[in-house]
C-alpha cells in the first residue's frame, strides 16, 4: 500500500532565528569586561582606525563576526560586544528591550573613549542599532545634517549623503503611531500564508515521508526575491524537524535534557529535505510603509507541523495530537 496525501493550513507569524559559523579571533583582538548600565559586556576589540561596532542577533554571540572583524581590523578599530545576556555577557534579571541594549553599547563606547562610530548589525542587532541611532536627534540647517548636541562641531552636506544613497533627491513628510494592542486598529500588519504538504506512507515497511511541500506567502512587496525564497525554505526544513524527527527527553530526576547532543537529538538533514516550491503574492502593502514591504520572519514555520500532522491524518486515517510524529503513533 503507498498513499499519497495532501494537506493545507493558512499561518501568520513575525520572527526569525539566524545561525552564523563560529571561528577564534586572532591573538591581536584583546577582550575585556565593561560595567556599564547596571550589567557587564564582554567586548573584543582590535585593530586601528576608525571604530566601527559589530552587533550579533538573537541566539548568537560576537563570535560570529570573527571574519569579518579580520578583514577589517587593518583600517579599522573593530568593537564586537556580547549583548546583555548573552554569550560572556553577564546574565542580568532584566533590561533585555533593545533600548536598554542601546543604552548599554553608548556606555562600552564611553569607556574605551570612542566618541563616533560606524554600525553593522545582524538580525536583533539592527533593532538595538537602531536604539541606538536614536538616541542622537538630528537638525538639519544651511543644506547640512548634525548630531543637535554638537551643533556645528561636525556637519554633513545633504548632498553628501545623497550621493552616498545613490539618489538624486528626496523629499517627504508624514507620521506613525503605533498599532500594537490598538482594539480599534483598521489594518492588519501581520503576514499570512498557506502551507500545501504532501506525504508518502507506507504501512509495509513503516515510512513516512514528507514529499512535497508548496507555500503561498502573502508577505506585501517582496524586496529581495532570493533571500525570501531562502528563508521560507529553510523554515520548511525546520518544520520537518519539528513535525517528525525532534524531541527533548528529560531525565525525571533532576529534570536536565538527556539527549542535548547531536548524535541523540535528531534533526533534519539534506537526504529529509523534499522538493519545495514557495510563491510570493508580492503585492505592496501601502497602509504598513512606503515600501509596502511587511515581515517574513518565522511565517514559514509557523503551523507548517500541524499541516504536516493533517496529512498524516488523511494518508493514515490516524489522528496525532502529539509531536513529533512517532511510527508507533501510526501502528497502534
Amino acid at each position: 500500500m503507498f498513499r499519497v496525501m495532501v494537506a493545507a493550513l493558512v499561518t501568520l507569524s513575525i520572527s526569525t532565528v539566524a545561525e552564523a559559523p563560529v571561528q577564534p579571533y586572532p591573538p591581536d583582538f584583546h577582550a575585556q569586561e565593561i560595567t556599564t548600565n547596571g550589567t557587564t559586556i564582554h567586548v573584543r576589540v582590535g585593530g586601528k582606525g576608525p571604530a566601527v561596532v559589530l552587533l550579533h542577533g538573537y541566539g548568537e554571540t560576537g563570535d560570529m563576526w570573527a571574519p569579518l572583524a579580520v578583514e577589517r581590523m587593518a583600517h579599522h578599530t573593530v568593537i564586537v560586544p556580547d549583548l546583555r545576556g548573552m554569550g560572556l555577557s553577564t546574565k542580568s534579571v532584566g533590561g533585555y528591550d533593545k533600548k536598554t541594549q542601546a543604552v548599554d553599547m553608548a556606555g562600552v563606547l564611553d569607556t574605551l573613549d570612542i566618541d563616533k562610530a560606524d554600525l553593522v548589525t545582524h538580525d536583533i542587532g539592527n533593532m538595538v542599532g537602531y536604539a541606538f541611532a536614536a538616541q542622537y536627534e538630528l537638525a538639519f540647517e544651511n543644506g547640512e545634517v548634525f548630531l543637535s548636541a554638537d551643533g556645528a562641531v561636525e556637519r554633513v552636506p545633504f548632498g553628501d549623503l545623497l550621493q552616498r544613497a545613490n539618489l538624486r533627491r528626496v523629499s517627504g513628510s508624514g507620521k506613525g503611531e503605533g498599532t500594537y494592542g490598538n482594539p480599534d486598529a483598521k489594518f492588519s500588519t501581520h503576514s499570512f500564508g498557506c502551507h500545501f504538504v504532501e506525504v508518502t506512507w507506507q504501512a509495509e515497511t513503516a515510512r513516512l515521508r514528507v514529499s512535497r511541500v508548496v507555500t503561498v506567502m502573502d508577505a506585501g512587496r517582496i524586496l529581495n526575491p532570493l533571500a525570501a525564497r531562502n528563508q521560507i525554505e529553510g523554515a520548511v526544513v525546520m518544520g520537518i524537524g519539528m513535525a517528525l524527527l525532534e524531541h527533548t527527553s528529560y531525565d525525571p530526576q533532576n529534570g536536565a535534557p538527556m539527549n542535548s547532543n547531536l548524535a541523540d537529538y535528531v534533526m533534519a538533514v539534506n537526504a529529509d529535505a523534499p522538493p519545495m516550491e514557495v510563491h510570493f503574492l508580492d503585492f505592496p502593502d501601502k497602509e504598513i510603509n512606503e515600501l509596502g514591504a511587511r515581515g517574513i520572519g518565522e511565517i514559514g514555520l509557523a503551523g507548517f507541523a500541524a499541516a504536516v500532522t493533517a496529512a498524516v491524518h488523511h494518508a493514515t486515517g490516524v489522528r496525532v495530537r502529539e509531536l513529533p510524529v512517532r511510527i508507533e503513533h501510526l501502528l497502534a
